[in-house]
């Protein structure tokens, strides 16, 4: 029995030592030995609980605070495209750490962080889509899905912008709460004019 516990207190100080090396330093430094050395853990461990390094990546990635939990919407209210960006640019504010995830998937090629993505963008991509549908007539050539992708892409780069740097992005400082609630108000008047142009 203390040997169980034990092993889950390695276990919990090895993964809250990425969470911590995300914040602190970012995904650069996260490696077996810069891990083991920020937790105080001998590597050899690492390696005996998790059996690769890719696998504790896993098993982080796993954990429920490192999810993105916006909740679905109805494609058929007009405010609905909105509400879904909102929640996306809130849950970015409120989590720091989920905007380095944003950064390490961009950076790193592995497929724990394939697979930590592939929901998130499967929700994203069922989004743009349904409201692709909706939107769009034969009369018009605006594709709902390409503003989506611009939109939300925009959101994801200013909030890891935010993280990396000190300086605003054009003017824009995502952390400013000031500046995020003119973002939001003007991803309002941004598909409002769009949906104009439909």
């Amino acid at each position: 029995m203390m040997k169980r516990k034990r092993s889950t207190i390695t276990k919990a100080k090895m993964l809250k030592g990425i969470h911590d090396i995300l914040i602190e330093e970012g995904w650069g430094k996260v490696n077996v030995a810069y891990v083991s050395s920020y937790s105080g853990i001998d590597r050899k461990l690492l390696y005996y609980h998790f059996e690769s390094f890719s696998n504790m990546v896993a098993e982080f990635l796993s954990l429920e605070s490192v999810q993105f939990k916006e909740g679905s919407v109805d494609s058929q209210d007009d405010q609905e495209l909105t509400g879904y960006l909102k929640q996306r640019m809130e849950t970015l504010f409120e989590n720091p750490l989920l905007k380095q995830l944003l950064v390490w998937e961009l950076s790193a090629k592995m497929p724990a962080l394939k697979e930590y993505a592939a929901p998130r963008e499967e929700k994203d991509a069922k989004m743009s889509v349904k409201f692709n549908d909706f939107e769009h007539n034969a009369e018009s050539d605006t594709d709902m899905q390409a503003v989506f992708a611009l939109l939300l892409g925009g959101i994801h780069y200013l909030s890891a912008y935010s993280h990396h740097n000190d300086k605003p992005f054009f003017g824009m400082n995502f952390n400013d709460e000031q500046q995020r609630k003119h973002l939001l108000n003007l991803l309002d008047k941004l598909l409002l004019d769009v949906k104009q142009m439909v």
